[in-house]
Parts: C-alpha cells; structure tokens; sequence
C-alpha cells in the first residue's frame, strides 16, 4: 500500500510503501530531505492513500551531554540549550567559544561546530570547516552543511562524543 508523508520541518511530500500488515498501527518514517522522524497512523481502509502525522510529544528543553572520555581526559557535561546560536570547541583562553569543552584532545578544534535550537527546540549541527571534521551517527558531515538532529543521534567532533537530550 502506498501512502503519502507529509513533512512539517521541510514540506517534502514522499510516497512510501508500506505492507498491509501495519493497517491501523502507528509508523516512523524518515523524511529523505532534513531527517525528521516522523509518526504516521496508517489507515485501516484499503481504498485510502492519505497519511496523518501524529507528532512527538512537545519538547520543554534541550541539553548537550558531553561524554566522559579517560583516554582524551575529557569531563563529562551537561549544558542547557535555550533558542539561539552556539559554538563548540575545545576549551581555549585566547579563542573561546559559546560552549568550551573540556577536554586535551587535540583532534578538537576550539570553534569546531555550531549547533543552532529554533523557538520549536528543533537543532540543527554545521562543521564549522574543523581540520578532523563532524560525524554524526559515524558518517562524515560535510563543512558548512546544516544538517537536523533527532534524538539519540551522536555527534562526534574530534575523539569526543556527544548527544542532544530532548526533556518531554
């Protein structure tokens, strides 16, 4: 059965093909454009091609959890994220950033990446041209891309790990 999936970040229409089996239950779909997770309720009747984005629920707050890491004698952290933009780095006297990480990997800059949180509490991540590059999920980001997080997805910039908390 096909079905059409509306994304509400992006507006990108995709058709997907879904077995007969997921009638009536709800699904996640990924939309191909931004990467927005998106709920779907399939429909019970065999004549409708239709969708309804059912949503998450509503997001109260957003935090960076930065991971400890003994090899790197990176400090765990944990930083509130509010509406705005901010830089990550490497902790640095003479080029600081928005959040300065504690950490002696090398492999870090000190203004790696941007992480930017609309009033939606919706985050995007750019590679701010870092010499070791930003991964997310284990893939390689290209600079200056701006690229939509879900949940649980991991951001490595250098040797440190990192993770956006969403608070439902």
């Amino acid at each position: 059965m096909l079905i059409s999936v509306n994304c509400s970040r992006c507006q990108l229409i995709t058709t997907e093909d879904v077995q007969d089996s997921y009638r009536g239950k709800k699904v996640n779909f990924q939309c191909p454009n931004c990467n927005k997770i998106i709920e779907a309720a399939i429909p019970n009747a065999l004549d409708i091609t239709t969708y309804v984005e059912l949503g998450l629920k509503p997001i109260r707050g957003l935090s960076l959890k930065i991971h400890e890491d003994h090899s790197t004698s990176t400090k765990k952290q944990i930083v509130d994220l509010k509406p705005g933009v901010y830089v990550v780095g490497r902790k640095s006297k003479s080029l600081p950033s928005d959040i300065n990480v504690n950490t002696l990997d090398r492999s870090m800059s000190r203004n790696h990446f941007q992480i930017k949180v609309n009033s939606t509490h919706e985050i995007a991540i750019k590679d701010l041209s870092s010499k070791n590059g930003l991964f997310l999920n284990r893939d390689k980001m290209r600079h200056c891309v701006e690229v939509y997080l879900n949940e649980k997805d991991l951001i490595t910039a250098g040797a440190v790990n990192f993770r956006v908390e969403f608070k439902r």
